[in-house]
């Protein structure tokens, strides 16, 4: 019989070998023709295994995702519980980013992974909505029309500035950044 911390050792063992395995497709890979067999094989595990602990591919992705921002959160987030703070919370994301490893910003920065990015931004502005969410008088539709403004904003100067070889200091961008995001949607917060 199992002793239950054993078995929470190898549930953390086996889940890390997933995202590894994972990470190391995406690395060479479209997200396209990244498969659950070509995941199962690198990680050395079976089918059954893998959807014991993910039901999909973007069940997967998005604990990946929720990782990257336990550790924004943890370690950059400054002002979680006040979702107003548009322009800080811009400007710590855009380092954060900054600071990143060549995965993730591969992740981030390839048009297939596109939508990585796009669950980043998801998954961290829910986790500020939790508290207060600000453009909720707008309603559903015109409220993510606003977000996918300041996401699209910020990735894809993020995007650009990986591109063009990083020559501006990332301390200077993030300021950039930051003051668009907040200007282009300071009238609307409530």
């Amino acid at each position: 019989m199992d002793q239950p911390g054993r078995q929470d050792i190898r549930i953390t063992r086996t889940r890390s070998a997933i995202k590894a395995a994972f990470k190391e497709l995406a690395a060479k890979t479209p997200i396209d023709k990244i498969s659950v067999t070509s995941i199962t094989q690198a990680a050395g595990i079976n089918r059954k295994t893998f959807y014991l602990h993910y039901e999909t591919i973007e069940a997967l992705l998005d604990d990946i995702v929720s990782d990257i921002m336990d550790d924004f959160f943890e370690n950059y987030e400054k002002t979680p519980g006040e979702p107003k703070d548009i322009e800080g919370h811009a400007y710590r994301f855009f380092l954060f980013l900054s600071q990143q490893d060549e995965l993730t910003e591969h992740l981030v920065c390839t048009p297939s992974y596109y939508d990585f990015g796009k669950r980043m931004y998801r998954e961290q502005m829910a986790r500020y909505r939790a508290v207060d969410d600000p453009f909720a008088w707008m309603g559903a539709d015109k409220e993510e029309l606003l977000l996918s403004f300041i996401r699209n904003t910020a990735f894809d100067m993020y995007r650009n500035w990986v591109q063009r070889g990083k020559k501006v200091p990332a301390e200077e961008v993030a300021e950039l950044v930051a003051r668009l995001s907040h200007n282009s949607v300071a009238e609307f917060l409530h």
